[in-house]
């Protein structure tokens, strides 16, 4: 078995999930091993059963999770899927007949630990993280908006690498503070390029085909979670515009970027709403419009840290606008619909940032 640790979670495997090894000695948290029956083609959870339903069209691709009498399954289609008992420490793992490619390790370290995550009760944000000077830096976004783009540009720079792809966030009375996760960023093929910058990193290509860089990465189990930045790639300008951010516009704005897309589960969904009103009230979040590549800058990673104010002093913009291009065109829920899902699902929360609550708004359908 090969043993990792995780956003702070011990995970043992029969399969390599391509992870820094642990010493033998802690006890896992979770073990996951191949399953010892084949895959039900024909399985469909009941509608009551399902915590997340998510089909992407252009690219035919899709997952669902649900509760079975076992405890959950995670099941991307076609691929390979996970049944997890419910005390959420053994799961196992099939793949469906004759698979495209084998993505048992990229969806274990990646949606089936988020799911898991969530079912103990976790904030998991769709992130890259970074540590500058101790202070910790999460790039948020769906995917496609350079996260892990973002953050190897940032270690370039001198910054260590905390997760990508998965940040757990914990709440605790010191500060909130994100998981160190794996130590490689998985890059896609057009921002490949940004490997040529740092030749002396270790790299290799992913069971899904992107490139993995295995940067270096901080020896701490937990960081501070000092900023969250949500980067708006553009190729219309030349140089990098940071917006700060209201409690208001970050919940919105999070909720649009979930790691676990079509969640449907009410409780999860509740929950979800008041830890991100919690983010919101005590991490700064802003928006950064990033001149991008192909040909990738490194200098946006230290000018980002200018404007942060972590490095000479910089005036950050207090101008608020609204980034159209995903404020008005989010995939998993519109601006409206997630202010009234807010309104509805959590009024104490929502009066806390400054959104009055609407008893007559109907929860979404």
């Amino acid at each position: 078995m090969y043993l990792s640790k995780l956003y702070g979670c011990v995970i043992a495997s029969d399969v390599d999930l391509h992870q820094a090894p642990l010493a033998e000695g802690p006890s896992p948290d979770v073990t996951l091993r191949q399953a010892d029956d084949e895959w039900d083609p024909g399985w469909k959870p009941e509608l009551a059963d399902v915590i997340s339903d998510y089909w992407n069209e252009p690219i035919q691709q899709g997952y669902v999770s649900a509760r079975i009498a076992e405890g959950y399954r995670l099941r991307l289609h076609d691929y390979c899927e996970y049944d997890l008992n419910r005390e959420l420490d053994c799961a196992t793992w099939r793949v469906a007949p004759n698979p495209e490619s084998w993505v048992v390790a990229t969806v274990a370290v990646g949606a089936f630990m988020t799911l898991r995550l969530m079912l103990q009760g976790d904030l998991v944000l769709h992130s890259s993280a970074v540590t500058v000077g101790g202070r910790g830096l999460a790039f948020v976004g769906m995917s496609g908006m350079g996260k892990s783009t973002m953050a190897s540009l940032m270690c370039h720079a001198g910054a260590l690498h905390v997760t990508d792809d998965v940040g757990r966030v914990l709440f605790a009375k010191d500060g909130v503070k994100l998981a160190s996760g794996g130590h490689e960023s998985r890059l896609r093929t057009t921002a490949a390029p940004v490997a040529d910058l740092m030749p002396e990193v270790g790299t290799r290509r992913t069971d899904d085909g992107r490139l993995a860089l295995s940067l270096a990465r901080t020896p701490a189990e937990t960081v501070p979670l000092d900023a969250v930045v949500i980067p708006l790639p553009t190729r219309d300008r030349t140089e990098l515009t940071l917006h700060t951010r209201s409690p208001a516009e970050t919940v919105l704005l999070l909720n649009g970027f979930p790691r676990l897309a079509g969640l449907q589960d009410p409780a999860m969904l509740d929950r979800q709403f008041h830890q991100l009103v919690d983010l919101a009230e005590r991490v700064p979040v802003f928006t950064a419009a990033i001149p991008w590549g192909p040909t990738y800058q490194p200098a946006v990673a230290t000018e980002l840290i200018r404007q942060l104010g972590w490095g000479p002093p910089a005036r950050l913009s207090a101008r608020r606008r609204t980034d159209r291009q995903y404020l008005g065109d989010m995939p998993y829920g519109t601006p409206v619909e997630l202010l009234a899902n807010l309104r509805s699902t959590a009024p104490s929360a929502a009066t806390r940032i400054g959104v009055t609550p609407c008893a007559s708004t109907p929860r979404p359908s």
